[in-house]
C-alpha cells in the first residue's frame, strides 16, 4: 500500500511532468510560428528588420519559456530524489522553492537569453533569421 506522502509525491511529480511535457509542445507551436511569421513576412513583402524583431521576439519567448521549464524539471529531481530517500518533510514546495530559488532581475534577463542559445531552441531561428535575409541579399546581385 502507498502511504500518503508517497501518493503525494507521486502525485505532484505526475502533474509537473505533463507540465513539462506540454511546455515541450508549446514550445514546438513556438518554432511552427516562427515559420509562418517568416513565410507570410517574405509573401507580405514585409521589411527585413520587421521580420528579424518578430523572429527574436519569438526566440526570447521560447528561452523564457524553457527557463520555465526548466525550473519545472529542477524540481521534478528534487521529488525524484526526495522520493528515493522517503523524505516525508518534502511536501509540497514547488512555489515555495521557485520563489527562493529565483533570481534578482539582471540574472534572470541572464537566465532567459542563455536558455534561448541552447541549441535545441536556437536551431530554427538562427535559419529562420538567415533565410530571412535571403530576399535582400538576392535583390542586391541584381
Amino acid at each position: 500500500m502507498i502511504e500518503k506522502s508517497d501518493f503525494n509525491l507521486q502525485q505532484q511529480w505526475i502533474t509537473l511532468h505533463n507540465n513539462v511535457e506540454k511546455s515541450e509542445s508549446l514550445a514546438l507551436i513556438l518554432k511552427m510560428l516562427a515559420v509562418l511569421v517568416l513565410v507570410a513576412g517574405l509573401i507580405a513583402k514585409l521589411n527585413v528588420i520587421d521580420i528579424v524583431l518578430l523572429l527574436l521576439v519569438l526566440w526570447l519567448q521560447e528561452g523564457i519559456w524553457k527557463t520555465f521549464q526548466s525550473r519545472t524539471e529542477s524540481h521534478l529531481l528534487a521529488l525524484e530524489k526526495a522520493s528515493s530517500d522517503n523524505d516525508e518533510k518534502f511536501g509540497l514546495s514547488f512555489y515555495s522553492e521557485w520563489n527562493e530559488s529565483r533570481p534578482g532581475i539582471k540574472k534572470l534577463i541572464f537566465q532567459y537569453i542563455s536558455n534561448s542559445l541552447r541549441p535545441t531552441v536556437a536551431y530554427p531561428y538562427v535559419v529562420l533569421l538567415l533565410i530571412s535575409f535571403m530576399p535582400k541579399i538576392i535583390s542586391s546581385m541584381s
